[in-house]
């Protein structure tokens, strides 16, 4: 089951609505015409992503097989990119990379 969530937007702004896609990553699914929604953004996390929040310009990612968080930077909602993933931080704590 895919997790949804939303990013507050100002009335002539345009909305988005940001998915969690399981083995397909994180969606960025443009809402501004609800009647017509659209992908506008893609990011694969390499894992199962199962559950999303978004605050601000990052989506934290709840992905299984990533150390369960992956932040994706949404800054660009049509490009959103990997800010960090919580395996990276620990393999970096653990062995002082």
């Amino acid at each position: 089951m895919w997790s949804f969530t939303t990013e507050s937007s100002t009335p002539g702004e345009k909305a988005y609505v940001y998915a969690a896609g399981e083995d397909d990553g994180v969606f960025v699914i443009g809402v501004t015409n609800p009647v017509n929604p659209r992908t506008v953004g893609h990011i694969d996390t390499n894992g199962y992503a199962y559950g999303i929040y978004v605050k601000g310009d990052y989506a934290y990612v709840a992905d299984e097989d990533n150390g369960l968080v992956v932040i994706v930077n949404v800054t660009d909602p049509t490009n959103p990119n990997i800010a960090c993933d919580m395996l990276w931080i620990t393999l970096c704590d653990v062995f002082g990379f």
